[in-house]
């Protein structure tokens, strides 16, 4: 019995190993490792049988009490796996192929977070940059409320910097999100972009003049 619960440790690990790997991108892995992800399906059908024939065996013990641990031990020994049996090609090139899909879409959503992330800063520095370049006065008032509020400049309070630093992030979200929440009545938050793009449209047309 302890034979068997050894292999199937050893299997476990393997296992366990592969899914791992699994997480990986192909260029990251070498011919060993990619040999490895290869064996799933054998070792998970070894696997099975090895569970299955360490319950045949615990039951024998059950049921036979005066039976010595080391008979049973013993006896183990003496059975062998079965014969390890390799997937039928076209198994193996369906599972080659979805693990190819699984990593190609993974770093698809890589790829587009990265592209959201890059827009967003895009988004926030636009703001601040109107509100900073923009000549005194000009600017509606409630981007100008609006920018000033995110660099943590909110008037008649007296915020520590880690409670004005939430209060940015939060306005933040809610600007990058197009929140419909209003920022000032009949003001949403969502409204806030085509007014900064006009103004920043605005400032980029006089620079050209």
């Amino acid at each position: 019995l302890s034979m068997v619960t050894k292999k199937i440790r050893a299997i476990k690990k393997k296992l366990s190993k592969i899914a791992s790997l699994e997480n990986k991108l192909p260029e990251e892995l070498n011919q060993d490792q990619n040999e490895l992800l290869k064996s799933r399906d054998r070792l998970e059908y070894v696997l099975a049988d090895l569970e299955l024939m360490k319950v045949q065996f615990t039951e024998i013990a059950q049921m036979t009490p005066s039976l010595a641990i080391s008979e049973v031990q013993t006896a183990t020994v003496s059975v062998t796996a079965p014969p390890i049996e390799e997937p039928p090609a076209a198994e193996q090139e369906a599972q080659k192929n979805n693990n190819s899909t699984l990593r190609r879409g993974r770093r698809e959503k890589q790829g587009r977070n990265k592209s959201t992330e890059k827009d967003n800063i895009h988004r926030l520095l636009k703001l601040l940059l109107v509100v900073a370049r923009a000549d005194k006065g000009t600017l509606p008032p409630h981007i100008d409320l609006f920018g000033k509020s995110l660099l943590g400049f909110v008037e008649g309070s007296n915020l520590t910097f880690n409670a004005a630093l939430e209060l940015s992030c939060a306005q933040a979200a809610k600007y990058l999100d197009g929140s419909s929440t209003e920022l000032q009545p009949g003001i949403p938050y969502r409204d806030l972009q085509l007014a900064i793009e006009k103004e920043a449209a605005n400032l980029g047309a006089d620079q050209m003049n």
